[in-house]
């Protein structure tokens, strides 16, 4: 759903610039709920549906597209709009560090997060000319205040020294991180309360061993569970995070909504979640362990320590659609 974040916005500041722009969905692809939400127009693909008679039929001034994972009805219209006689300009919309790497074709235009962003996708294509444009970071989007939220966070906290941590990792670079997790929390002399916001992709994905990675999780988190230091919430996530003391993931794109904050955004560091982390974006080390001065946690340790230091707040635009949309159009002039 990253890239419906990203899109989404623009193709609002776009209609209301008086441009007709065509929103396709994966049929079964989770942005669905979010759109439905946005009563924005959207026309669904199917896998059976033709992505060339789709464009044929549209004849689209340009074609933008996210980079999703996996990447499959994207690309097949990447590399159908790169087959026309006549030239279709390709725009991709970057929504985390690195998903580039995930692209067959070049574009003519990237809608970046920040320098790091831009570097990487000049890396991407070496030797090659490539046009970009920072729009910011969509996962640090201003959410609005949720008075009822905040108070009911609040009263989980039966002593000033008690803290909420975030939790919205859950496949397959939990193992072990969660488990090094709540061993630490284990062993934290303050009393910390873990809310899981358990990654929706993953929860129903089957693991080696024939269980769920969602029964999974839950196992993992039954020491915390008995002993009253995990509680469920059904909010969104950036709701949760904006009131929490903490995020800790392997390199979720909550990680930095903390780190902008000032707040502690605890990176979980393994040789899973390194595997996993370069298997998605080509990365060997997360955004924050790039940016250095954040904390990891790579083996069970008592958190005490990382929610007493004050952490450095990290320099990062929220997601401006106007840019995006201006830049989009500037490539038809």
């Amino acid at each position: 759903m990253g890239p419906a974040n990203v899109l989404l916005p623009m193709v609002q500041e776009l209609r209301g610039l008086g441009h007709e722009v065509h929103l396709l969905i994966e049929k079964d692809g989770r942005a669905t709920a979010k759109l439905n939400e946005s009563l924005q127009p959207y026309q669904l693909v199917d896998e059976g549906d033709s992505p060339r008679d789709i464009l044929v039929k549209l004849n689209p001034d340009a074609l933008v597209t996210g980079i999703s994972s996996p990447r499959v009805m994207e690309a097949e219209f990447d590399r159908q709009a790169r087959s026309f006689s006549h030239h279709v300009p390709l725009v991709h919309a970057v929504d985390y560090w690195g998903v580039e790497k995930r692209a067959e074709q070049p574009a003519d235009l990237y809608l970046t997060i920040d320098a790091v962003s831009d570097t990487l996708v000049r890396q991407r294509w070496p030797g090659r000319q490539v046009s970009i444009v920072q729009v910011g970071f969509a996962g640090i989007t201003p959410v609005k205040a949720n008075p009822d939220l905040k108070a009911r966070m609040d009263s989980l906290r039966e002593k000033a020294s008690d803290k909420l941590l975030v939790y919205p990792d859950g496949g397959p670079d939990a193992d072990p991180a969660l488990r090094h997790l709540v061993s630490s929390i284990l062993e934290t002399s303050q009393r910390v309360i873990l809310i899981p916001k358990f990654h929706p992709k993953f929860k129903d994905v089957l693991r080696e061993d024939g269980t769920t990675w969602g029964v999974w999780c839950d196992r993992v988190l039954e020491p915390l569970t008995m002993c009253g230091r995990v509680h469920m919430m059904s909010e969104p996530t950036d709701e949760i995070i904006q009131y929490a003391d903490g995020v800790a993931s392997g390199y979720s794109s909550t990680l930095m909504r903390p780190a902008t904050a000032g707040k502690l955004a605890l990176t979980l560091w393994n040789q899973s979640t390194a595997s996993e982390l370069f298997r998605q974006a080509g990365l060997k080390k997360s955004p924050l362990m790039m940016q250095g001065g954040y904390p990891v946690l790579a083996q069970p340790k008592p958190l005490d320590e990382f929610f007493k230091r004050q952490w450095p707040k990290y320099e990062l635009q929220p997601l401006n659609p106007s840019i995006g949309a201006q830049a989009i159009l500037a490539l038809l002039d």
